[in-house]
């Protein structure tokens, strides 16, 4: 930029040295200086805050060339304001970034953000400062095009987010609830209520899912299951021999019914097929044990009903603990979910971009 200043004063001088006498002469200035540059450099001295000229400086240009052409003042005042907007959205962009990946608002914030605000101020400058090499232009070129792709790609990405928090952040609150909501189904089927049916882990559960009890309803299910098995072969057992002798006493009943007159003596008395009904109906129960039987199977409806009894107890008391065992992983997986990230909203933005 001073080159290209350097140029202009010349070709300025030249212009205002055609027509003049060439044996004429500008005196020095004490310092090897022509007057007018020491008026030049007079006049460039400001008084008070000059905010053209500091907005100038920031584009690294010489005041006293640029004195000496006095209409490029403000296109570098320009390329000052220029210079330093950029790196003034470059602050803002790191402190949305930073107090975002902080999660709150923090006095801590300021220190990146000022760190890269004075980098982008400085590289910025450097941008907009030729290079002395001016044969050599494609390598400069290229750098600088580099180095603006990479800012613009840094201070973009942030106000990004901002622009689309409220998106973003709906986005990820569905994405934790849905998360949540799968952890306790697969918890649930994981850990069904045990039984004698299902006794093999349901597929897809691993240790990430499956909680561990103390005491579950299992223990007791081989027991009822044995007991009402033998219950309900005893129970056929009686029912038949039931049957049966209920058919014997129904031919007792029909048969004593009937009496005979004894000749000799006038007197009536049961006939013999009567009697040996009876000792028929008598030998069945003696031999087949009816009653010992049906008080056997009013034990087992007994100890049935005290399994079942059991094991209601039990059952609630796993739903219970399975219950208080879902909610403390499902609280631990909630303490995860806590402010949300930088990394957790670049990927959320995304999934959004995806999304037809």
């Amino acid at each position: 930029m001073t080159d290209f200043l350097t140029a202009r004063v010349v070709e300025d001088s030249l212009e205002k040295g055609k027509g003049a006498d060439d044996g004429a002469a500008v005196p020095p200035a004490h310092d090897g200086r022509t007057a007018e540059d020491g008026a030049a450099r007079t006049a460039l001295r400001p008084s008070g805050l000059d905010a053209a000229r500091r907005l100038r400086a920031l584009t690294g240009v010489d005041e006293e060339l640029l004195a000496r052409v006095r209409y490029e003042r403000s296109k570098y005042t320009a390329l000052g304001g220029v210079v330093l907007g950029t790196s003034v959205i470059a602050a803002f962009s790191m402190w949305n970034f930073t107090t975002e990946a902080l999660g709150r608002v923090s006095l801590v914030a300021l220190v990146p953000t000022v760190i890269w605000m004075l980098f982008v101020l400085n590289l910025d400058r450097w941008l907009v400062t030729p290079q002395p090499n001016t044969r050599r232009r494609l390598g400069p070129v290229l750098m600088r095009l580099l180095i603006a792709l990479m800012l613009g790609a840094v201070i973009a990405e942030p106000l990004v987010l901002r622009i689309f928090q409220t998106a973003i952040e709906q986005h990820v609150a569905d994405e934790r609830t849905s998360a949540i909501d799968r952890l306790r189904t697969n918890l649930v089927r994981c850990n069904p209520v045990p039984s004698a049916t299902q006794s093999v882990t349901p597929q897809g559960c691993d240790s990430t899912f499956v909680l561990s009890f103390g005491k579950t309803p299992s223990e007791r299910v081989e027991e009822l299951t044995a007991v009402r098995s033998d219950a309900t072969a005893l129970q056929k057992r009686v029912d038949r021999e039931t049957a049966r002798l209920e058919t014997l006493d129904s031919e007792v009943r029909e048969e004593c019914r009937r009496l005979i007159r004894i000749a000799a003596t006038g007197l009536y008395q049961r006939t013999s097929e009567c009697l040996r009904l009876r000792a028929k109906a008598r030998d069945y129960r003696t031999t087949h044990r009816t009653e010992e039987n049906e008080q056997r199977l009013a034990g087992m409806n007994s100890r049935i009903s005290e399994i079942e009894a059991q094991q209601t107890t039990s059952r609630g008391a796993f739903l219970r603990d399975r219950a208080d065992g879902i909610e403390r992983r499902l609280s631990e997986e909630r303490a995860k979910h806590k402010e949300i990230g930088v990394l957790e909203r670049m990927r959320a933005l995304d999934q959004l971009k995806a999304v037809p």
